[in-house]
């Protein structure tokens, strides 16, 4: 049986007045949601359709998109961040999320 693990986050979908300890909110402080981007099935799609994987041009730019070709809003132009790279040159599938969570002080 291969080896595997699960990662297991929590996503905040509210802001959260404190205190509370599991969020490590002070008393007086707040928390805003947190904003969260899921890759499902993902792939990236460089702008440079005609060239060959080895070739792309990746100053055209670059997107992910899910498996029903749903922009994600995740692009850029210059060349991706190795783990997208990676997944493209070897035609493997992007899974997992991306959280965006506050940890300000504000009070």
């Amino acid at each position: 049986m291969a080896a595997s693990r699960t990662l297991s986050f929590p996503v905040w979908d509210s802001k959260d007045f404190g205190p509370d300890a599991e969020r490590g909110v002070a008393d007086g402080d707040w928390r805003d949601p947190d904003a969260c981007l899921v890759f499902d099935q993902a792939q990236l799609y460089p702008v440079d359709e005609k060239s060959a994987k080895e070739d792309t041009n990746w100053d055209l730019g670059w997107s992910v998109r899910t498996k029903d070709n749903q922009d994600l809003g995740f692009s850029g132009t210059g060349k991706p961040p190795e783990i997208l790279l990676q997944s493209f040159m070897n035609g493997t599938l992007l899974m997992g999320a991306i959280i965006a969570r506050d940890f300000q002080r504000h009070d």
